[in-house]
């Protein structure tokens, strides 16, 4: 049996482009990213996660960063930009991919392993102690996107197990 395995970044699932000053970067919530969906085309398996990178300090706290066509939105929530991004990136699967061929995978969301510095968990949290489930409004939005799909995703729900390892990186 031969294989490939490829790893495709595209942390944000849509397109990161350039404004008119190099150093301001923006997200096409409207476009899906064309360099990774030139390798999604013929994969066997796609596996995707996103939600670790839709946090305030790596997307200018939603300030002048989300653009749709040719507008820049001068604010636009976190979570409702992440949802747009999700909407993108279904409607591309939706149309591009063949699910006889290709089985889509969706990683669910971890929860944060920099909380107090990775170094200060040492250990994994007592199986007794509540769970809390994390970003529990993009994890609504996830999980609402990928029950309006026509291509079956497999959701791997991983929240709840990275919550008891937070002594380690478990996604």
């Amino acid at each position: 049996l031969q294989c490939t395995i490829a790893f495709v970044w595209s942390a944000f699932l849509v397109t990161q482009c350039k404004l008119l000053k190099p150093e301001q970067e923006t997200l096409r919530l409207d476009l899906i990213d064309d360099g990774a969906a030139s390798a999604y085309r013929d994969a066997d398996i796609l596996v995707f996660n996103s939600c670790h990178w839709w946090v305030g300090g790596k997307i200018n706290k939603g300030i002048n960063f989300f653009q749709e066509g040719d507008y820049l939105y001068p604010e636009l929530d976190i979570n409702k930009a992440y949802g747009k991004a999700l909407t993108t990136w279904s409607k591309w699967i939706d149309a591009n991919i063949d699910s006889k061929k290709t089985q889509v995978v969706f990683r669910g969301i971890s929860l944060t392993h920099f909380a107090g510095g990775c170094k200060l968990a040492t250990k994994p949290i007592p199986s007794n102690e509540t769970y809390i489930k994390p970003f529990a409004l993009q994890s609504k939005t996830l999980e609402d996107t990928l029950r309006r799909m026509k291509t079956p995703v497999l959701f791997l729900n991983i929240s709840k197990l990275t919550y008891y390892r937070a002594d380690a990186h478990p996604s």
